[in-house]
């Protein structure tokens, strides 16, 4: 990988994971020499240091470490925010004998998932700045364990004797908030089925506050799709990071970014060793000119990200993810895309069967058991046309009209049962998924949090009030007092 700087990033990127982290187990995904090679590195402890094998022998100046570099997940992001959310959605959908509840509820709902979208759709636009392509060529190059006669970089098996173990420097720290913009747009997406199937306050409705629908639908549509493929971004371009310590303390993790200046200066596209020239420096000659107010060095500390400043960031030690988890997140995100694509289809279908003014009553049957019994009479009708005279205009008809019986069937039994299942996985796995993954998040003990649950009551309180007051006068009416 690093003789080179002529490969695609995307193949970059794959051979610095399996660089960085221990693929020994697995089939290679490419025959080139250096490829096949990457195997039996070094090894890490549970909570990231590196340590060689034998051969290469352990630095005797400094120690190395994986870490995690984010922008922690904004508050309103944040656990108590979320649970409301859930609340009000909840509300919106099965409060059906309080209309001021749905209201306000279904407004709260609305405006929250809206800001996500939109949050989302900033985050897609700017996702090419986590990781920069020209990095990817242009990394920098830090030799962890043992020596290099030259302090130039040659590829060498760390498997043989006086071996060299150089590893790849990508600085970045990625964003938190793209889960929880997935998660918030998901759920307000998905949410429409239920919504449609079971809200009496969507049902009786204005057309006024249906176009707000429709436009809130299309808006949480193109907000999903953003988060969707940021989320993607996310997963394939993030690279892991690299601290260096002292072999007798280090910071104690996790540690915010305190704003002080870089310790390696501006970076240059066509030096591969400001970093390792910088730590032989600071830990081996120990003649660096600038010394951080931090015990141990972050590589992570250097980059910048528009939507945040460089003091948020924050390091956490690395996530170890083991191969059969790595797999469950591949396969879950694939499971969010088919179930993205399910509702889309049956959203479409429903909305065109309410709406298509030349579509006979008898297509609009919206109950599951009712449209089974259309099933039953189109199936039956099908096979009596099979006994007699075989006609092939009247064959086709019937049996068209019996795919798309059976196709609305499945449509209702998916916006009925199938849906709200969905919904409660995809809440349950990215609310794992933010639990694992994304450290940093505010607690009850901020305004942040807090503040977001007074609102809410605030705000069914005030849609409250009017009823309260309409009561009351009804009653004073009808008592006769004056």
């Amino acid at each position: 990988m690093f003789s080179s700087c002529d490969k695609s990033p995307i193949y970059q990127t794959l051979t610095g994971l399996r660089l960085l982290l221990d693929m020994s187990d697995y089939p290679t995904v490419d025959t080139r020499p250096e490829v096949e090679k990457i195997s039996e590195l070094f090894n890490t402890t549970i909570d990231g240091w590196i340590f060689a094998n034998p051969l290469t022998a352990n630095n005797t100046s400094f120690r190395s470490q994986l870490v995690r570099c984010v922008y922690p997940m904004s508050g309103g992001y944040s656990l108590t925010p979320r649970v409301v959310f859930y609340v009000l959605a909840a509300v919106s959908v099965y409060g059906r004998d309080h209309e001021w509840a749905t209201s306000a509820a279904l407004g709260g709902v609305i405006i929250y998932s809206s800001t996500a979208a939109i949050h989302a759709l900033i985050l897609v636009g700017i996702r090419h700045q986590l990781a920069p392509l020209w990095l990817f060529p242009d990394f920098q190059r830090v030799l962890v364990e043992g020596q290099s006669p030259d302090g130039q970089y040659n590829f060498t098996d760390t498997r043989q004797q006086n071996a060299a173990l150089w590893l790849p420097i990508i600085p970045m720290a990625w964003d938190n908030d793209s889960d929880p913009t997935l998660l918030i747009t998901g759920v307000a997406f998905l949410l429409l089925l239920p919504m449609y199937n079971f809200s009496k306050t969507l049902g009786k409705s204005s057309a006024e506050r249906k176009m707000i629908i429709v436009f809130w639908a299309l808006l949480l549509f193109a907000g999903l799709i953003a988060a969707l493929i940021n989320s993607a971004y996310v997963i394939f371009w993030s690279f892991p990071q690299l601290r260096f310590c002292p072999l007798d303390r280090a910071d104690n993790l996790p540690i915010q970014n305190n704003g002080a200046p870089s310790v390696v200066g501006p970076w240059d596209r066509h030096d591969w060793y400001m970093w390792n020239r910088t730590i032989r420096d600071y830990f081996v000659s120990n003649n660096a000119t600038i010394r951080p107010t931090t015990t141990c060095l972050y590589t992570c500390f250097d980059t910048s990200w528009p939507l945040r400043d460089p003091t948020d960031i924050q390091v956490f030690p690395s996530a170890i993810i083991q191969a059969n988890t790595a797999l469950s997140i591949y396969l879950f995100q694939f499971a969010i895309y088919v179930l993205v694509g399910c509702s889309t289809a049956v959203g479409l279908t429903l909305a065109l069967m309410k709406h298509l003014p030349w579509l006979s009553e008898g297509w609009r049957t919206f109950d599951l058991t009712g449209s089974w019994n259309q099933v039953s009479k189109g199936y039956s009708k099908f096979i009596s046309g099979l006994r007699g005279k075989f006609n092939c205009r009247r064959y086709l008809s019937r049996l068209g009209k019996l795919i798309l019986r059976l196709w609305i069937f499945l449509v209702i039994l998916y916006s009925s049962v199938l849906s709200p299942l969905g919904l409660i996985a995809f809440i349950v796995y990215n609310e794992w998924v933010i639990a694992v993954l994304d450290p940093g998040q505010e607690t009850f003990r901020h305004v942040g949090q807090w503040s977001s649950l007074v609102m809410a009551v605030l705000a069914l309180a005030a849609a409250m009030i009017p009823g309260i007051i309409l009561r009351i006068v009804r009653n004073t009416k009808g008592s006769g007092k004056p």
